[in-house]
This record gives structure tokens, sequence and C-alpha cells, in this order.
């Protein structure tokens, strides 16, 4: 009998033990999973923000191309992460992939139909591409009125309209949005940096001088005779540029 009940015994505790043992085993699994899980997140995070820098630091050397590299690891990643998809739509445009500048564009427009930004970024795109069979003026215009319903005030956008009418041939209108956009751009001065600066002044002078060429060939047709120096001083007059820093 005393047998019996040590046997007993024995084997209770043993079933105690392994039921012990097994639930621990799958408390600790679970804890484990949950820990990798964690541990994966944050090391994505991690890889993130350290892709980030590197292609700030290429962006910072003029390196486009190798900046896309790193922005196209971040959305393998991440691929919903909405602000590195703006960034590298902007350095896709640079480092001339414009098809895929396009792509990514308009499906952030779709998006984000209220972000002047965008609109005005694709309208550059078409407005400034080198590749001629892409250049496209008429929807760098559409892109560009678009832009500016949302931020009629934003000088960047009139310096986009501007370029949009001058590859469209229509010199004028080029014209009036760069002073549009010198005057605007007067006002929010502080801003500028010095290659923004020059940039905008020599697309107000490129205007200004198409307009002068095309309002001197329309009076040659007209006339049948060239205009004199004098009578051209005041149609080539320099044009208001916006002022250097002090």
């Amino acid at each position: 009998m005393m047998t019996r009940l040590k046997t007993k015994t024995l084997f209770t505790f043993c079933v105690l033990l392994v039921t012990a043992f097994y639930t621990d085993a799958k408390v600790i699994k679970k804890k484990a999973v949950l820990t990798t899980k964690i541990v994966m997140k944050r090391t994505d995070q991690e890889r993130i923000v350290f892709l980030i820098k590197i292609a700030k630091a290429y962006q910072e050397d003029g390196n486009p191309k190798a900046a896309v590299e790193a922005y196209e690891k971040i959305l393998k990643i991440k691929p919903d992460l909405i602000q590195a998809q703006y960034v590298i739509s902007q350095l896709y445009i640079l480092a001339k992939e414009e098809k895929k500048a396009e792509d990514i564009l308009l499906k952030l427009i779709k998006k984000f139909p209220n972000d002047s930004k965008l609109w005005n970024n694709l309208a550059w795109l078409y407005a400034t591409s080198d590749d001629l069979s892409f250049r496209n003026g008429k929807r760098a215009l559409k892109y560009a009125h678009e832009a500016l319903i949302l931020s009629p005030n934003d000088y960047h956008i009139w310096d986009t309209l501007s370029q949009a009418y001058y590859i469209s041939g229509d010199y004028k209108k080029a014209y009036r949005a760069a002073k549009q956009m010198a005057m605007l751009a007067i006002q929010h001065g502080d801003e500028i940096t010095k290659e923004q600066l020059k940039k905008y002044n020599q697309q107000i002078r490129k205007c200004k001088r198409a307009c002068d060429i095309e309002k001197e060939e329309g009076q040659i047709k007209k006339t049948g005779i060239k205009k004199s120096d004098s009578a051209s001083l005041k149609t080539n007059s320099v044009p208001k540029e916006i002022p250097s820093k002090k």
C-alpha cells in the first residue's frame, strides 16, 4: 500500500513538473516571438534613419543618383513612407529619371490633391526636362495653374509658370510671370539662397530678352526696316531683378 502511494505521488509530481515546464516553455516562446518582432521593428527604423542620413550626405555632395539609391532602399523597408516618396520624387527629377519622377508624383497627387508642391514639381518636371520627347509645355502649364490655384502667392510656382510659358513660346506671359515671381520673392527675400537668386534673375533676363527679340522681329516684318539703337533703348532696358542680400 505504501509503495503504491509513493508511486502515485511520484507520478503526480512528474505530471505537475512536466505541465509547469510546458507552460513555461509556451510563455517563453511567446515572449521570444514578441521580442523578435519588437527588435525587427526597431531595427527597420534604425536602418531607415541611417539611410536617410546617407541620402542627405549624398545630396549635399551633389550626387542625386546615390541619394536615390538610399531612398529606394528605404522604400523597400517601408513602401508606404510618404516623406520618402516625396523626397525621392524630387531626387528623380535631379537625377534626370523623368519617368520614375512622373509615376511617383502622379500617385502622390492622387493621395494629396491639395498639396501645391506636388503639382508644382510635376509642372517643373515637364517644363525643364532635358529629354525633348518628355518635355511638354501644355502639361507644364496645366499643372502649374493647378498649383497656383492652391498657393497663388508662392513665388516658386510663378517661376515654374514662367518657364512653362517660355518653352511654349509665349514670351510675354513668361516675362509677366517672371516679374510676378520677382515681386513675391522680394517679399520673402530671407528665404532665398544665393543659388536661387542667381537662377531667378537668369529667368527674368532670359524672358525679357526673348520678349525684346520677338518685338524687334515683329517690327522688322511690319516695316521691313531694323530699328535704330536709339529707338531700341527703351525696349532693351534692363529688367527689374531680385536684389541681392546685403
